[in-house]
């Protein structure tokens, strides 16, 4: 099946682990339309899982102006209080291969999730080697905070503007 007859599968009136299923059948299409459709229809089910696969697809693609206020809405529900440490942890993880031309942008993820890592429930819940590879997205991320223009050397070659899918990690 193809992006649009996933997205048409996935709706409110499904259980949640059948919306996980078609959500990460969406998410590993190597098609940006497929992550923009699943990010939209995730907003409206408000499936903390569904967001969040909703993010990682985002992510899997360079990520220009439109995509933008998508993943910060994204974040924004999934950082809610109701919703587990492990959800947090995971879209942390994904941070790092965030790609997108937006310095500003970067800084502010950057933010959100230092201010999870210095939460002290966030030192309960996650161990110490959870902590390490946190870190380790948000130091990739915060490279990427950095403007070139701010003299800052650039730590890997500017991500290009098509929408190309990059290689998933095996972490997730």
């Amino acid at each position: 099946l193809a992006a649009p007859q996933l997205l048409e599968l996935l709706h409110s009136g499904q259980s949640q682990r059948l919306q996980g299923a078609v959500a990460t059948a969406l998410r590993d299409l190597p098609e940006p339309r497929a992550a923009f459709g699943l990010a939209e229809r995730a907003l409206a089910l408000r499936n903390p899982q569904v967001q969040l696969l909703a993010a990682e697809a985002l992510l899997a693609f360079p990520l220009e102006a439109p995509g933008i206020p998508l993943l910060r809405q994204l974040v924004q529900a999934l950082w809610e209080e109701k919703n587990p440490w492990p959800l947090r942890h995971r879209l942390i993880l994904a941070f790092g291969s965030l790609d997108c031309q937006d310095p500003a942008f970067h800084q502010e993820l950057v933010l959100v999730a230092s201010g999870a890592l210095a939460d002290k429930r966030c030192q309960a819940v996650w161990t110490p080697g959870e902590q390490s590879t946190a870190r380790a997205a948000l130091s990739q991320a915060s490279l990427w905070a950095r403007s070139p223009a701010s003299g800052a050397p650039p730590q890997r070659a500017m991500p290009s503007m098509n929408m190309r899918r990059r290689p998933r990690e095996a972490a997730s």
